[in-house]
C-alpha cells in the first residue's frame, strides 16, 4: 500500500514584509511530506520458510491437561524455520569481575543466576528423573543446559526437599530481554518411562 501526503498553498496569500506566508507554509509542509513505500511481495522462498515455521510451531504444541488448552513446549516466539534447537551456546564466560576497571563496571548488565531446581511430584517418592532443563538468552538463544541426564544415569529424588543437581549454566544468562527456559523431564520406570514435565517459560527482569 502506498500513501502519499502533499501540501498545497491557498490561492489567497498573506504578504508580510514581501514574503508569502502561504508559500512558506506550503514549503514547510512539503518538508514533512511522507511517502510510504509498499512492502515487497513475499518470494516463494519466504512463503516456504513461513510455512515451515508454522509446521514446527504446531509440532511443538501440546495440550496441557492442567490449563485445559494447547501450549508450546519449545521456543516459538520467533521464526524457527531454520533454527537449530539442539545447538549449544558457545558464548562462554566473561572476564573475572576483579579484573575489570571502572569503565567496564559501568557497562555491566543484569544477569540471571539459577540457584536450584526442585521437583514437586504428586505420585509419590522415590522417583528417578532424567531429561533436560535448559535456558536460552538473548546472546544467541542457543542451549545453555542447567540439568542434563540420560536414561541410564537418572537422578533419584526421594522427597520434595530434594533439588535437581545442576550441571550448568556454563555462562551468565543475560537478563536485559526475555530469558526462556525449556523443560523436558521424564520418570524412569520398569513399567515404561513416563512424561514428568514438559514446557517452556520465560523470565524478563524489567
Amino acid at each position: 500500500m502506498t500513501m502519499t501526503t502533499t501540501a498545497s498553498s491557498s490561492e489567497e496569500e498573506v504578504h508580510d514584509g514581501g514574503s508569502s506566508v502561504g508559500t512558506e507554509l506550503a514549503l514547510e509542509l512539503a518538508r514533512w511530506e511522507v511517502e510510504w513505500v509498499p512492502e515487497p511481495e513475499p518470494t516463494e522462498e519466504d512463503k516456504a520458510v513461513e510455512a515451515l515455521h508454522l509446521v514446527l510451531c504446531r509440532q511443538f504444541t501440546e495440550h496441557d491437561p492442567k490449563l485445559g488448552y494447547p501450549v508450546p513446549t519449545r521456543l516459538c516466539q520467533f521464526n524457527i524455520a531454520l533454527f537449530d534447537f539442539e545447538k549449544e551456546s558457545m558464548a562462554g564466560l566473561g572476564q573475572p569481575l576483579c579484573t575489570l576497571d571502572l569503565s567496564d563496571w559501568m557497562s555491566l548488565e543484569d544477569s540471571i543466576n539459577v540457584v536450584s531446581l526442585k521437583v514437586a511430584e504428586s505420585v509419590g517418592y522415590p522417583i528417578s528423573v532424567f531429561g533436560t532443563v535448559l535456558a536460552r538468552d538473548q546472546v544467541d538463544y542457543k542451549c545453555v543446559y542447567l540439568f542434563r541426564r540420560d536414561r541410564e544415569d537418572p537422578q533419584v529424588v526421594t522427597s520434595p526437599d530434594d533439588a535437581l543437581t545442576l550441571t550448568g549454566p556454563c555462562q551468565g544468562l543475560a537478563a536485559t530481554s526475555h530469558t526462556f527456559f525449556e523443560v523436558n523431564l521424564k520418570i524412569r520406570s520398569d513399567d515404561g518411562d513416563k512424561d514428568f514435565s514438559e514446557g517452556v517459560g520465560s523470565v524478563w527482569l524489567q
